[in-house]
């Protein structure tokens, strides 16, 4: 079931913005996706390639929206 669901977020989610790796939108996703609390940036600046902390809360908020209003696919 929980590869269902990450099937259909992945696939509802779109194309990784300017700037942002899928390397770094998956660490994202998971890091939202998981049971422990915040984000932790400084994880985030090595797999996001040290990118400006501005950068990196852009890129975290649209990956928020984008998780927010995913549709699953039957």
């Amino acid at each position: 079931m929980a590869d269902q669901v990450s099937d259909a977020v992945n696939s509802a989610l779109p194309t990784a913005t300017t700037g942002v790796t899928p390397e770094c939108r998956t660490w994202i996703e998971d890091e939202l996706l998981s049971t422990g609390g915040g984000i932790d940036a400084t994880e985030g600046y090595k797999v996001c390639g040290n990118m400006p902390e501005d950068e990196l809360n852009q890129a975290i908020e649209d990956v928020t929206n984008s998780l927010l209003t995913a549709t699953p696919t039957p």
